[in-house]
Formats: C-alpha cells, sequence, structure tokens
C-alpha cells in the first residue's frame, strides 16, 4: 500500500485569503485567564443549590463554548480561563422557571484580558403547577398518556410550554411553568386494547381550543384538580392482503407501517398475506411496506378515511431485481474482513417518465465477500463502497471478463445480474495541513477535498472532508492515487457542491 502525506499550511492560508478570510501566517494559541463567577438565588432571595449554569460566548462563532457548571450547596458557580469577549449567562433547575423564559432581557457580561469578574448573580423564579387526572369514558385513570400545558401570547396564540404523562393513577403534574395563562389538552391518537382513538380533548372535557377554560399561573403559584375526561370516536379500519404481482402468492411475515399525524402503528401480514389496522381516526395516512428479507420492491400508498368505517386496501408487489458479485483487491486479491465494508446502491429513475426514486439499497455481504442486493426496481444503479477510515476504495466494475464503461447499471424488475465484481484498491494516500491564525486561536475551518477532473464533480463520495481546529490539523484519509482540487472555508461558509467549484475555481489549491 502506498501513503503519501502532504503538509499545506502556508497553500491553504492562501486559499482562505482569497475567500475573504484573514489568515495570518502561523499560530501562536494563549492560554485564558479570564474567571466570570457568582451565585444563583431565588426569587425569594435564597440560594439555588445544583442548579445548571450555561456560559455561551457571543462574541465568537469558535464553537468552544457553551459551558456548564452545577452551583454549589451556596448557590455559587465559577467558569475559569476564559478569553475576553462578551458572555451571555443563563441558569436552569427543575422546578423554577428557566431564565430564558422570564421574558426579561438576557443577562451578558464583558470580559477584558485576564479580568475576574465575581459578582454575576442569576435570579430563577420557581414555577407554577398545575396538576390533575386524566379518565377515560368509564371513569378509569388512562395510564402514560400526555398532557400538554398550552400558554396564550399576548396576540392570541398558544404555544406550547410544558408537558407531563400520567402515572398509574391517571395523576399528571406539570411544573416548572412561567407566569400566564394556560389551557391543558390531552388525546390519545391510537389505543389498541380498546380499538379506539381518543381525540384532542381540552380542560374541562371540550373539543375546541376557544371553549376551554383558562387557567392563570403566578409565580409559584398551584392549581390543583384539573381533570380531563376523555371520550373515544370509535375508529375505522383498513384491511387488505399484500400479494406478488402475477402469481397472486400471499406474503406472509412482512411488515407494513401506517404514518399519519400524532399516529404511527405497524402490522406483520399473516399467512394468507392479509393485516388490518383498527381504531383509526378520520384523515389521510401513508402505508409503507418495505420489506428487507424478500426480493421484492418497496412500496408506499396514500389511503384516506373520510368516515369511520372500514377501508379496503389491497396491495400487490412486483418481484424485485438483484445484483449479486464479489469484493475483491486489485490483482484477484480477498478483502480482508469484508463484512465490515459497506455496499450501497443508489436508484436514478431511467428516464424522465418514470416517478422519481429516493433512497439507497444496501447489500448483504458474506464473510467470503459475496454480496447480494434485492428488492430493486427498475431504475439506473450507482453501486457504492465504504471501507472504515476510508482504507479502499472503488477501483471499477467487472461483469465477467468486461469492465463496465460506466460506474451504473441500468437493471428491470424481476431480473437478475450476477457475476458484478467490485475492484477496490487499497493505493490510499492522507492529505494533512492546518489553518494558522494568530486572530482568533479556536477558530475553525472546513477542508474539502474534491477531483480535479470535471466529470467527477458530482460524484459526492469522491469528496473528503476534515476540520482544521487551532493547531490541530485537518486530516484527510483515504484518498485514492490522484489530482484533486483543496478547498479550505472558515465555519461561516457553506460548500455547495458543483456550484461553488465552479464559482470559486481560480481559488483551489491543486493536490
Amino acid at each position: 500500500m502506498r501513503v503519501t502525506t502532504r503538509y499545506l499550511p502556508i497553500r491553504i492560508g492562501i486559499l482562505l485569503t482569497a475567500l475573504g478570510a484573514t489568515v495570518p501566517s502561523m499560530a501562536v494559541p494563549q492560554e485564558a485567564h479570564g474567571v466570570i463567577s457568582g451565585y444563583v438565588v431565588s426569587d425569594a432571595g435564597r440560594p439555588v443549590k445544583y442548579a445548571t449554569v450555561q456560559l455561551y460566548m457571543t462574541s465568537s462563532n469558535s464553537g468552544k463554548y457553551p459551558h456548564n457548571v452545577l452551583t454549589g450547596k451556596d448557590g455559587s458557580f465559577r467558569f475559569e480561563h476564559l478569553p475576553p469577549g462578551t458572555y451571555r449567562v443563563s441558569a436552569y433547575r427543575a422546578g423554577y422557571v428557566q431564565s430564558t423564559q422570564t421574558g426579561e432581557p438576557p443577562l451578558e457580561v464583558t470580559l477584558e484580558e485576564g479580568q475576574e469578574i465575581t459578582d454575576v448573580e442569576v435570579t430563577l423564579m420557581r414555577g407554577g403547577v398545575i396538576t390533575g387526572r386524566v379518565l377515560d369514558e368509564d371513569g378509569d385513570p388512562i395510564v402514560n398518556t400526555q398532557v400538554i400545558a398550552w400558554r396564550r401570547s399576548e396576540n392570541g396564540y398558544y404555544q406550547q410550554m410544558n408537558q407531563a404523562r400520567t402515572d398509574d393513577r391517571g395523576v399528571y403534574r406539570i411544573y416548572g411553568l412561567p407566569p400566564g395563562d394556560y389551557v391543558i389538552s390531552s388525546q390519545i391518537p391510537f389505543r389498541w386494547s380498546r380499538h379506539a382513538s381518543y381525540g384532542m380533548t381540552y380542560f374541562p372535557g371540550v373539543v375546541s381550543r376557544k371553549q376551554a377554560e383558562i387557567l392563570s399561573i403566578t409565580a409559584g403559584s398551584e392549581i390543583t384538580g384539573i381533570d380531563i375526561s376523555l371520550q373515544p370516536d370509535r375508529g375505522a379500519k383498513i384491511v387488505g392482503r399484500v400479494t406478488l404481482a402475477g402469481s397472486k402468492q400471499p406474503l406472509s411475515g412482512l411488515r407494513v407501517t401506517l404514518y399519519g399525524e400524532n399516529l404511527s402503528l405497524s402490522a406483520t401480514t399473516k399467512s394468507d398475506g392479509s393485516y388490518t389496522f383498527a381504531g383509526l381516526p378520520k384523515g389521510t395516512f401513508h402505508l409503507h411496506i418495505n420489506p428487507t428479507q424478500k426480493n421484492v420492491v418497496p412500496v408506499q400508498k396514500r389511503v384516506t378515511i373520510e368516515s369511520l368505517k372500514t377501508v379496503r386496501l389491497d396491495i400487490q408487489l412486483e418481484e424485485g431485481g438483484q445484483i449479486s458479485g464479489a469484493l475483491e483487491l486489485i490483482g484477484g486479491r480477498s478483502v480482508p474482513d469484508p463484512q465490515q465494508l459497506t455496499i450501497n446502491a443508489r436508484l436514478a429513475p431511467l428516464d424522465a417518465r418514470q416517478p422519481l426514486l429516493v433512497g439507497t439499497r444496501t447489500a448483504h455481504i458474506n464473510p467470503d465477500g459475496t454480496f447480494t442486493i434485492g428488492g430493486l426496481p427498475s431504475a439506473r444503479v450507482q453501486l457504492t463502497v465504504h471501507a472504515p477510515n476510508n482504507r479502499y476504495f472503488l477501483k471499477a466494475i467487472t461483469r465477467g471478463e468486461r469492465q463496465l464503461a460506466q460506474p451504473s447499471l441500468v437493471i428491470e424488475s424481476g431480473q437478475h445480474l450476477s457475476d458484478i465484481h467490485l475492484i477496490l484498491s487499497d493505493e490510499v494516500g492522507e492529505v494533512r495541513g492546518y489553518i494558522p491564525s494568530v486572530e482568533d486561536a479556536t477558530q475553525s475551518y472546513h477542508v474539502v477535498l474534491v477531483p480535479a477532473d470535471e466529470s467527477r464533480w458530482r460524484d459526492y463520495a469522491a469528496y473528503r472532508h476534515a476540520w482544521s481546529h487551532g493547531e490541530r490539523p485537518a486530516v484527510l484519509r483515504g484518498v485514492p492515487v490522484g489530482r484533486y482540487l483543496l478547498f479550505a472555508l472558515d465555519g461561516t461558509v457553506g460548500f455547495g457542491g458543483e456550484a461553488f467549484i465552479r464559482a470559486h475555481l481560480s481559488q483551489a489549491v491543486e493536490v
């Protein structure tokens, strides 16, 4: 294996200057000595022990902060080794209102070089409490259901603040609420044991938020007895059978998933291919079958329930295409530990008339390096191989004795492409470098390596990414032998793929 290492501090610095960043010629990080300390107290003036205090540096995008510390028994906290800058201080403890939720302006502190600030005081307000029970239509407790407190804003809109779940008695307790006007709601989108759904219900048992009773919370207040009685909606059903297209053979053991607003259910097809979903509310749902053990094409259907009756949805799945073959290294060598690798099949439509295909299929790899990818629709398939630490890359694809000119394969539903060999190379190198800077020793930079060949600018699997942070170098491993363009960006600039490459081509460093 041939390994090449390049150190590029000067050339990367030139590139960053061209992109608008100021990059001095060398990095001289200095240890910071600033200190911010103080106390967290309650609105009654008492120390708040074991509160979480967060310090966020607003004058830097370095990512070094926020930092968190816990207060001591006397409510004290202390942050050390801080560089100069402006910091935002906030605190939180269960049962209190977060200092960021009070509506007061954030507490900010400006720290000079080596300065020690010791008089910072953060005040936490004791939160309000709303408690009660959630009961079903028979007056029995509903266990482990969610209850939400909605706070009304000045413009009349409601914002979800805190929530809680009921215990075995159906009791809930929502705490830490800032002062304001609230309504309380609960619902159960699907209840399997009763085959019934419980729609959104507001205290004192109404379905409209406008009819809900307003509960006014002040600092530290507690409102009890807010009981909600849920009434069931006898739900609709979706039933059907899943069979293989053409032969009508029932497909058993498939997982069928149903998604909707506040609802996610699954069922398994029986020996005759049948499935059932019961207790469903009105609405639009997406039914998804993604078989992993059978060679059939996944499918997604949209179904709308307009009345609480039974909807029948029979589904025929097409037999999937299949690709099989083996992994090997250049020269016919076997791949050590092939099951540590991942083979993905990226799908693309055969023509513009075909529905857009999204997603990938992953191969099953055997210990001897042979692999199989099943359940493929009619599509253009691009095979990619990922190895830990990028120690291999896909050099060529062959079928039999013939090397394929294109990196993609065309497959039809039900077709089996066999004897596909993925030829890997271990001739990879490494690019290592850092971004010299004295203005901000904690600044992070994004380093991107892309193929110099313009025809590969859309081959995102060939890109290599790394980050340089202060004196920590950027390391790009598993780079195939070849010519590349190197881009380095500060943390505020996004890399936009092919469009970005064309716009900044003159500023790239050739490697």
